[in-house]
This record gives C-alpha cells, sequence and structure tokens, in this order.
C-alpha cells in the first residue's frame, strides 16, 4: 500500500479512496533549507515541501547556505552530502558548533552506491550531528514523513521544555501543580501520538505488506521491502512475543477498533541490545465498503522521553525535597504582596507554626512584613527596573512583633510571553550580621576620628592607602616651639594628676588657637609644644598665621595659674624656611618634621626669654611691616654661630583709608544700598538679609560673598565696605575663609 503525497488526490480513478498525508498544522509554516548542487534534487524538494505549506529557501552551496542563515530563521535543513565547496560534512559541524545554529535538526541527502560508501555516508552523517540521511533517488512519501516527523520532534522539545519549565515554577501549589503536570503529559501525549516516527501495515492474514525506513532501521532490517511477505514470528525470535503482536493485531481487525497507546519494550539491533521503549498505535485499514482489509501500526521511540520523564518525576522529588528542608528560606509571593508559597525554614525566620499560617495572616507584605512602610515601593521599583535584586536588606516584623533584619535574593519569573507571573526568591535572617556591621563600623569611625586627632586628614588619607613611609618637602613654612618656663621644677613639687591636668589645659588651649589659625599641631614634648604653619597644605600666610598663633599663646598662657597665685610664662620661638614632613616607621605613627629650619626654631625657644617670642630674620621679612619686631642684635646661636634675630611683640593696627570718605559716598548711592535700607527701615526687628538682597537661597546655604561681579553679600561688615573694589567686586568675607577674620583683614591689608 502507497500513499499520495497530492493533497487533491482524495480517490484513486477507479473511485477507491485512498489516504492522504497532510503536515501537521503546528508545523506546517516551518521554515526549510534546502542546499544541493543538483537542480533537479533541489527543485523536487522544493516543490515537494512547498505544496505541503512549508515556507523553502535554497542553496547550491556552503557559501550559499550561510549567506541564508544570517538572514533567516530557519526550522530544518535539508544538507547533500557533497557540494562543490566544501563537504555536507563539514558545514554540518561548522553548523553545530555555532550557538545559532547548533539546534537545526539537519537532514542528509545522498546517492546511494548499493556498496560501503552509501553506509559510511551514513554513519558520517549522524557522527557530525545529522538527524536523518534520506537516500536518492528520494521516496517522496519518506521525505514527507521525516521532515514532517523531526519537525514535530523539535516543535515537541520546545513544548517539553516550556512545559517543564512552568511545572518548576509553579510547585508550591501542589494540587495545581498536578494539574498543570496532568495536561502537560496528556499534551505531550497528543504531540507523541501524531508523530509518525515508524510506520507498517500488514493484511487481514497478519502478513507484513511494508514499512518505513524509520521501522525497518529498528527492526534491524537493512531494506523496508524485505519485510514484505514475512510475519511477526519470522522476526521476532521469542514466539511468545511474536504471538503477543499477531494478537493484537488480530484484536484490531476483528473489533474494528484501534489500540492506542500500548507501550513496548524491545531492544536495538546491532547496538548492544540496549532496551528501548515504544509506544504503539494500531488502526484497523478499511476498504470503500467499510470492511477491514488490514492493521496499519505507528509507533514512536519514546525511550529519551521516557527517561527525561522519569528524570524529570526524580528531580521534582529532589526539587520538594530540597525547598522543605532548605536553610534558607523560599517563598514566591505576587505583585501585590500576597505570598503563593513559602517553605518552613521561612515560615519559622518569621515567627510563624507553618506555611500555611504564614500565608494565611500575611495578605500583604508591603503593610505586615516591611518595618519601613515605603520599602515595598522601593522593592517594586527595583524590580521593574532590573528584573532581580541580590542582598535586598530590610527590617521586618515577626509575628510576636519583634523586629528582625532580613537578606532576600529575588527574581522575577515570566511566561513565554514575557507576561509577568510572580516573584521567587531566597531569604536569609541578618539580623546578628547587622549587629556586628554597626559595631565595626562604629569601631572603624572611632578608629579614624583617633588617626585623624594624630595626623593630619591629607596625611591619614594617605596612610590608610597602605602608604607607610612618606615624606614631602615644603619651600617655606614656619616653625614655632613653645617652653613653659620653670614647669619642670614646678612639677617636681605637685602631684602627677594635678601636672597631667593643667598641661591638658594649657595644651588644649594652645590646640584650639592653632585650629583656629589654620597652623597644623605637631607634637608636645614634656611641656614643650611644637606647631608649623604652611604644613601639610601649603599656605601664602603660613608666617602670618603662625605669628598671630604665638602672640595669643602669650595671653593665653596668663589665664593659667598655680596654686600660689603665679602665672606661667611661655618662652617661644620661631623660625621660617624649607623643611621635610612625613612620616616615618611601621608602628605608632607620628607626622614629624625635619631639616635646618626646625631645629633653628628650637634654637630660637631654648635661647629666647620668658614671655617672649624670638624669631628669625627669614620670619620677620615675612611679617613686614605688619607686626612690632625689636631686634635683639647678633645672637650667637648653638650649633649656627651668629644670627641676627628679633623680638616679635605684637600685631600693627590696619592703617587708615584716606580714600574711606570718598568711597563710603559712592557706596550710598548703591541702588543696592537704598534697597536694603528701605527694607530694613520697614522691618525693624526682623531683617533678613538674604531677602533685603533678592536671593532666593535658604539661609545657611548663601553664596559666597564676591562670588559674582556685582553680587551683595549682606554679610559683609560694614567697616569692610571700603575694600569694595572699582569693578564692584567685593573681598571674600573673613569668616569663609577658614583662616578666621583677623587673618584675613591683615593678609588684605598687607597685600
Amino acid at each position: 500500500m502507497t500513499f499520495s503525497i497530492d493533497p487533491s488526490a482524495e480517490s484513486l480513478p477507479d473511485g477507491a479512496e485512498r489516504p492522504v498525508l497532510r503536515p501537521d498544522w503546528s508545523v506546517a509554516r516551518s521554515s526549510l533549507l534546502i542546499v544541493d548542487d543538483r537542480t533537479d534534487d533541489r527543485t523536487l524538494l522544493h516543490r515537494l515541501l512547498a505544496r505541503e505549506g512549508y515556507h523553502i529557501l535554497l542553496a547550491d552551496n556552503a557559501h550559499q547556505a550561510w549567506q541564508q542563515l544570517k538572514h533567516h530563521t530557519f526550522d530544518l535543513i535539508l544538507l547533500d552530502v557533497y557540494l562543490p565547496d566544501r563537504s555536507g560534512f563539514a558545514l554540518c559541524e561548522e553548523l553545530k558548533t555555532n550557538p545559532k545554529t547548533a539546534d537545526i535538526p539537519i537532514i542528509f541527502t545522498g546517492s546511494s552506491d548499493g556498496g560501503s560508501n552509501g553506509s559510511l555516508d551514513k554513519i558520517q552523517a549522524f557522527k557530525v550531528g545529522g538527524v536523518d540521511y534520506l537516500i536518492k533517488p528520494f521516496a517522496l512519501e519518506e521525505v514527507l514523513v521525516r521532515v514532517n516527523t523531526h519537525l514535530k520532534i523539535q516543535r515537541a522539545a520546545k513544548l517539553v521544555a516550556e512545559q517543564n519549565q512552568r511545572l518548576i515554577a509553579e510547585v508550591a501549589e501542589h494540587e495545581k501543580t498536578a494539574a498543570i503536570l496532568q495536561e502537560q503529559k496528556q499534551y505531550l501525549r497528543i504531540i507523541l501520538d501524531n508523530i509518525p516516527q515508524q510506520i507498517f501495515w500488514k493484511n487481514a492474514d497478519l502478513v507484513f505488506l511494508g514499512c518505513n525506513r524509520s521501522w525497518a532501521e529498528a527492526s534491524g532490517l537493512g531494506d523496508p521491502e524485505s519485510v514484505i511477505g514475512k510475519t511477526d514470528q519470522d522476526l521476532i525470535e521469542d514466539p511468545a512475543i511474536a504471538e503477543q503482536f499477531r494478537a493484537q493485531d488480530r484484536r484490531v481487525i476483528e473489533t474494528n477498533q484501534p489500540i492506542s497507546h500500548q507501550l513496548l519494550r524491545k531492544y536495538r539491533h546491532a547496538e548492544g541490545g540496549q532496551p528501548i521503549w515504544l509506544d504503539c498505535y494500531r488502526v484497523p485499514i478499511r476498504d470503500e465498503a467499510g470492511q477491514v482489509i488490514g492493521v496499519l501500526g505507528v509507533l514512536d521511540d519514546i525511550t529519551d522521553r521516557k527517561l527525561a520523564a522519569d528524570a524529570l518525576q526524580q528531580a521534582e522529588e529532589n526539587y520538594r525535597s530540597i525547598f522543605e528542608n532548605a536553610l534558607e528560606g523560599i517563598f514566591q509571593a505576587t505583585w501585590e504582596g500576597r505570598f503563593m508559597s513559602v517553605n518552613p525554614t521561612l515560615a519559622r525566620i518569621c515567627g510563624y507554626g507553618s506555611p500555611q499560617e504564614m500565608m494565611e495572616l500575611i495578605t500583604n507584605v508591603g503593610q505586615q512584613l516591611y518595618v519601613r512602610s515605603h520599602r515595598r515601593e522601593e522593592f517594586l521599583a527595583y524590580m521593574a527596573q532590573y528584573g532581580e535584586v541580590s542582598n535586598f536588606e530590610s527590617e521586618v516584623y515577626r509575628k510576636d512583633g519583634r523586629r528582625i533584619w532580613i537578606s532576600e535574593t529575588v527574581r522575577s519569573v515570566y511566561d513565554a510571553g514575557g507576561k509577568f507571573l510572580y516573584f521567587e526568591g531566597m531569604v536569609q535572617e541578618i539580623t546578628e550580621r547587622r549587629k556586628t556591621e554597626l559595631e565595626l563600623r562604629q569601631q572603624r569611625q572611632q578608629s579614624e576620628q583617633l588617626l585623624l586627632n594624630i595626623l593630619p586628614q591629607k596625611i591619614a588619607q594617605r596612610l590608610k592607602m597602605q602608604q607607610t613611609a612618606m615624606a614631602d618637602r615644603f619651600e617655606s613654612a614656619t616653625v614655632l616651639f613653645a617652653d613653659i618656663v620653670g614647669f619642670t621644677e614646678w612639677a617636681s613639687q605637685i602631684q602627677a594628676a594635678e601636672l597631667v591636668s593643667c598641661l591638658n589645659d594649657i595644651f588644649s588651649e594652645f590646640d584650639r588657637i592653632a585650629e583656629r589659625y589654620g597652623v597644623e599641631k605637631i607634637k608636645t614634648i614634656g611641656d614643650a609644644y611644637m606647631a608649623v604653619g604652611g604644613v601639610p597644605s601649603a599656605h601664602p600666610n603660613h608666617a602670618i598665621n603662625t605669628a598671630r598663633m604665638a602672640l595669643e599663646m602669650q595671653q593665653a598662657i596668663g589665664q593659667f595659674q598655680r596654686k600660689n597665685g603665679q602665672t606661667f610664662q611661655l618662652r617661644i620661638g620661631l623660625n621660617t624656611g624649607p623643611l621635610v614632613a612625613g612620616v616615618i616607621g611601621i608602628r605608632k605613627f607620628i607626622y614629624d618634621l625635619w631639616g635646618d629650619t626646625v631645629n633653628i626654631a628650637s634654637r630660637m625657644e631654648s635661647q629666647g626669654e620668658a614671655a617672649k617670642i624670638q624669631v628669625t630674620a627669614s620670619t620677620a621679612a615675612l611679617l613686614g611691616d605688619q607686626f612690632v619686631l625689636e631686634p635683639r642684635g647678633p645672637w650667637q646661636v648653638r650649633g649656627r654661630g651668629e644670627m641676627l634675630t628679633y623680638w616679635l611683640v605684637g600685631e600693627r593696627p590696619p592703617a587708615p583709608d584716606p580714600d574711606f570718605a570718598e568711597r563710603a559716598g559712592e557706596i550710598a548711592d548703591d541702588p543696592r544700598m537704598n534697597h536694603l535700607n528701605n527694607f530694613r527701615d520697614s522691618n525693624p526687628g526682623d531683617f533678613d538679609p538674604d531677602r533685603a538682597a533678592g536671593s532666593d537661597h535658604p539661609a545657611g546655604d548663601r553664596p559666597v560673598a564676591g562670588s559674582q561681579r556685582g553680587d551683595f553679600d549682606p554679610e559683609v561688615d560694614p567697616k569692610d565696605l571700603n575694600s569694595i573694589d572699582h569693578n564692584g567686586q567685593t573681598p571674600t568675607h573673613p569668616a569663609r575663609s577658614g583662616a578666621g577674620h583677623a587673618v584675613d583683614r591683615a593678609t588684605d591689608a598687607h597685600s
């Protein structure tokens, strides 16, 4: 019995109907690529398959095939063994190594010479990844059946994968999962029923009339024609099994009813006798009068699928075991915030007796679980943008009201069409870790603050970058040494606690003075105090700032008295010049100074006089006329010989500006001053300088004075208005310069 490939041929010329092969509509629109250098073969296949609804593209060599693959997507490739530019085997190997084309099933076509070459080509075709082999000249029915079969297998595999993914995703709901699994199995069974992989047909006497190649190869026959005239007893060694098959065929003929989905176990021929599983479908063949004249059998090799089903069942059992016994909490939840499933660990973390209790009591995660009311909205915003989050840490409520910290790793799950289904993720309790991290952070902050109390900030930052030994050269800096006169003798007469307390009070006041003038304290040695101006950040007024610090230290020391009422006195020395500053060693770091400039500053102090400040000529030159300096005269300095030094007496007041009256009149005529005066007069006691100046900056966030030409700064002192230049630019307000009001006023006058 043969089948027509013509869809329009519904009956034989004598009126007898014949079966018509039509492709399943699920694969009828599949795209096929035919690669063959022979025009007649290529044309034959094109016409045959196009009539069945397939979309066909052609190529006559490997290069054209690659071009087609670059621009189109194919569901199956018919590939000739021998091509003019490359063998079909080589092209197949390339396709299988390319991720974009590796999954496309390839059916080889080749001529059979009746000898060993044909068999070798066939073996090679399967070795390089082919799924089938068609021999020329083509058996047209066979071509259609095999193409249709492999397309359905491909489609079935994709559908199975999709169904498995859905099954795993919804495993938490047992009844729903069971229903989906059953639906999946039924759907898979329907697909398998419509794939005629192996076909045979017999007459009413149960004698084989024919079979297709798949059945012949599975039965160990070289040629499908060789089965004609044989019976099951001729092909099966075990008579009992042969008779069992015949009884089934006889039942179909006698009852005129098909036998479907009969699972058979056979052993492969020429493959070590390995068992295979077959799904057998038997239907009666009727003539036009409705009389049964034979039986048609369709068998599908479902060995891989059965093993996969067993493996899937085992995987499902394993997944359920993991889900129930995992150390981390596992959940599935809707976008609206309702749990679809939770495992026992998550219920235990949140203080619930069972997963069911947790799912029943928590109906809105955002309102009932998170401590911060907007935490759920933040989570949804992250998920909407990225589709997943890792280590999403939040504070949540347990059932008993106690607060704990959790870390969530969550991803969004979508269906095959890209529609959101639910969230699934894992949860860990991190309460103890958060406490530890908080303690470590506090300790680190304390350590950093302690480091900043020991070293300048810039140096501390460099040290944290694992730079141990570091040194910088400064071409000009002013070093200060101060010593409390007679302190050693007095210290021997008092208790240690009183001594330390007194020194702490004095040096703390010196520290505040140093910070006020931007001078860097270096260290204290006994009752001696060492500081430097212009280090570690260079400053053009380092000598002026250090001199002012020295003068204020002399004033401050008078605040401290001994028990007998006598005040302490300071001996201070200053010197300016180049030096090296840095940190050395690997333990107990200290920021220190080296160089001749430091040594001379020490001599200025040690060879000075009580209640006085001795400075070198280099320092005096930078102080200029701003300060009152009295020459001490040439003086023998230990280790240096004769040097000219000076006593620093005080700072001169700024000289009056002869043009003050004229410029004050110009300022009074400025429209901005009129605006300010009018506002102040109309709002006595409630004067807001920012509003008066028309500023839209909130208090505490005002622009720096003089930052734009013509800007008015309400914080400028009226006595500084004479410093406005002819372009209307105001000087930077001293309070914002970081060096103190007196420092900048003196600096501006000096400049």
